[in-house]
């Protein structure tokens, strides 16, 4: 009998997986994009994000329990559905590797200026392809991990309390901002990871989608952490110091003192880098299973390693972390709209096949 994934371990994927560096920007996000108290905004993206979830659960359960290939396969033409799984694969597989990129950039960016990131980079990728070989299930009990290992540190910033001014969350609300599209896709961004849970499938019990309140909890904790630390920052620093400052929650950690760590800054990026690696695995794995359906006799470990190591050099274009930054938003633009048209294209896709009696009815 076949291993299944624990609702509790796909919780907290979900959340690692979601949780990456772009948290320490977040507060900047909302102040340039939405203005005075642009925290809001988070609560509102929240509940889009929170409905594309339950979008995806709908199309799951009216699949009854069938992997993504296998219901595209239903209403499309092998070659079609070939073609659009590769593009959705090249996608995910570049994004990974951007992500982990604009890590090993921040890193040396914020501690060591001299360390050679194409060696750094290949270290990682190493380290990523051992964690994608193992499998979904142990990947889950190493995010389980990792989680336990991170989640201290957002509770840090509430010694900061009484640095926080109320005066500085002002009266008016979402004052001197500009570009709300853009704003909405950059901090939708910062949520993304919960798309896992569309290829989690074939490894959770077929036809039962409960599970999936576990992908709604570990959204929630995301959402919740996000929501926590942007309010915090927008009553720590000035409306102008959140526009003006690159990483605003990094340099708040900066303000942080331990009994026994200097630069708890230091440390906590660090230790951000599990984050970012368990975020690249996670999207390596979901190429990595998209590619290996269409290409059903090369071996995932073969395919895994093609991937990372293509992708390695074509991330090897853009060398500044303003342009990978500006990869990466191109990628998150195409996964968000991936997250939204996928899902739908599943409903009515999963329609028409009723209708032509491919599938039945529950």
């Amino acid at each position: 009998m076949n291993e299944k994934l624990n609702p509790f371990h796909i919780a907290i994927l979900i959340h690692v997986v979601q949780v990456g560096v772009t948290v320490f920007s977040l507060p900047r996000l909302c102040a340039v994009y939405y203005g005075t108290n642009g925290w809001i905004w988070i609560v509102i993206i929240g509940i889009a994000v929170t409905a594309n979830i339950a979008l995806i659960h709908a199309a799951v359960k009216m699949g009854g329990g069938r992997p993504l290939p296998e219901m595209l396969g239903l209403f499309l033409p092998k070659p079609v559905s070939g073609i659009l799984q590769l593009a959705i694969g090249c996608m995910y597989a570049l994004s990974a590797c951007l992500t982990s990129k604009q890590y090993v950039l921040m890193f040396e960016l914020q501690s060591f200026p001299a360390t050679n990131p194409y060696v750094f980079r290949a270290g990682i990728d190493v380290l990523i392809l051992c964690l994608v070989v193992i499998g979904i299930y142990n990947l889950g009990k190493a995010a389980t991990i990792v989680f336990f290992a991170t989640i201290p540190f957002p509770f840090f910033y509430l010694s900061l309390l009484h640095d926080v001014k109320l005066v500085r969350y002002t009266p008016f609300f979402l004052k001197d901002g500009g570009h709300w599209v853009e704003g909405f896709f950059q901090v939708f961004a910062a949520f993304l990871g919960f798309e896992l849970c569309l290829f989690l499938v074939p490894y959770v019990q077929r036809g039962d989608t409960r599970w999936f309140y576990a992908v709604y909890a570990g959204n929630t904790f995301s959402w919740f952490i996000y929501l926590a630390l942007t309010v915090l920052a927008f009553g720590f620093s000035s409306f102008g110091q959140l526009k003006d400052l690159l990483f605003p929650l990094l340099e708040m950690a900066g303000h942080l003192t331990l009994p026994v760590v200097e630069r708890v800054d230091t440390l906590m990026f660090t230790f951000f880098f599990l984050m970012a690696v368990m975020t690249a695995t996670a999207y390596f794995w979901m190429a990595t299973e998209l590619v290996t359906y269409v290409f059903p006799n090369i071996r995932k470990g073969w395919v895994a390693a093609f991937l990372i190591a293509s992708t390695y050099f074509v991330s090897s274009i853009p060398n500044e972390l303003s342009r990978v930054s500006a990869w990466l938003q191109l990628m998150a633009k195409l996964a968000i709209g991936t997250s939204f048209l996928l899902p739908v294209l599943l409903l009515i896709g999963m329609l028409a096949a009723r209708a032509l009696g491919r599938v039945k009815a529950p």
